[in-house]
């Protein structure tokens, strides 16, 4: 892939440029700036050393820079749970973000919920922190100790052997909500009401019965 860069005619010589303006199709538009620095995705040419005023760059980098985040892909698989769990989340929608940014250490996602949809099984996590921020709609924060109406702009955090928790839509419009999660190996997940053990391994998670006896 290649990059387009435009000099104005009166530039002077050794005249510093910035990208100032990047589409989604990856086309980049560059203006001189005369006196900058160091400044975040700066692009320096000298007119000297370039004396065409068209200048070819290599992309080195595929990922995008931003997105819009309603616009994300959903995830493929509807959920990891095994049936019956599965269909207790039939309502809801994840769209992984920091997947498309490659952020390896935690995960990011938009949650969707339909009404009368839960967002998951009441869990807790044994070494992994969780933490939810509602942008739209109601949902009620259920947990081991109690509930509670989340309504725009009020989160949540369940650290690492904390409280079990999970959120439902009990409303009669949909509820968006952030969940973000590290991604801390040999983490655990405890099912509190269910049959249901979890163990993450090798970057995916592995569900058998309490016993450990595969579904």
């Amino acid at each position: 892939m290649k990059f387009r860069v435009e000099f104005h005619p009166k530039t002077p010589p050794g005249t510093c440029v910035t990208i100032c303006e990047i589409s989604m199709s990856r086309q980049f538009t560059i203006r001189p700036r005369r006196h900058s620095t160091y400044i975040r995705n700066e692009c320096r040419v000298s007119l000297q050393e370039n004396k065409n005023p068209t200048v070819n760059l290599t992309a080195m980098n595929t990922i995008p820079l931003a997105i819009n985040a309603p616009d994300a892909a959903p995830r493929t698989r509807a959920s990891l749970l095994p049936s019956p769990f599965a269909e207790m989340t039939a309502g809801r929608v994840k769209q992984p973000l920091g997947d498309i940014f490659e952020l390896k250490n935690f995960g990011v996602n938009r949650c969707t919920l339909a009404p009368g949809s839960i967002s998951a099984l009441l869990h807790r996590h044994t070494t992994q922190d969780e933490f939810i921020y509602l942008l739209a709609g109601e949902a009620v924060l259920v947990t081991d100790e109690g509930e509670m109406i989340l309504t725009p702009g009020m989160c949540a955090g369940f650290k690492a052997g904390g409280r079990a928790h999970r959120l439902e839509n009990r409303s009669a419009a949909e509820a968006v909500f952030l969940e973000i999660g590290d991604r801390s190996a040999g983490d655990t997940a405890i099912y509190p009401r269910d049959d249901l053990a979890a163990v993450f391994d090798e970057g995916t998670w592995r569900f058998t019965h309490k016993d450990g006896s595969p579904y």
